[in-house]
């Protein structure tokens, strides 16, 4: 399973328009591929977003989710910096995560 991190910043005159691009991803999710991807999206008070995931096939993600597309495609436009990405290693955890390591 593939565990992923990305951090971003969207402006704030696109905030709304990102917060309903991620709410269908959401529904996306919940209704077409309910096992083999979690997902978690926080938000802090600056404008920056943190998207945590865990991912059997990222192929498939793009794929299948016509919502996902749409949100990378035009991200950058939303961004005032852009997402900067990379693995995850759960260092510790307490209570927070049931998942297989």
């Amino acid at each position: 399973m593939e565990r992923i991190i990305a951090r971003y910043k969207v402006k704030r005159d696109k905030a709304q328009e990102h917060e309903m691009l991620v709410d269908e991803v959401f529904r996306e999710l919940g209704s077409k591929l309910p096992g083999g991807v979690r997902c978690l999206v926080l938000k802090l008070n600056d404008g920056s977003y943190i998207h945590v995931a865990f991912i059997e096939n990222r192929t498939l993600l793009s794929h299948a989710l016509e919502s996902f597309g749409l949100f990378q495609i035009t991200i950058e436009e939303r961004c005032t910096e852009p997402p900067l990405q990379g693995d995850l290693t759960i260092f510790r955890d307490y209570g927070m995560l049931e998942i297989d390591r």
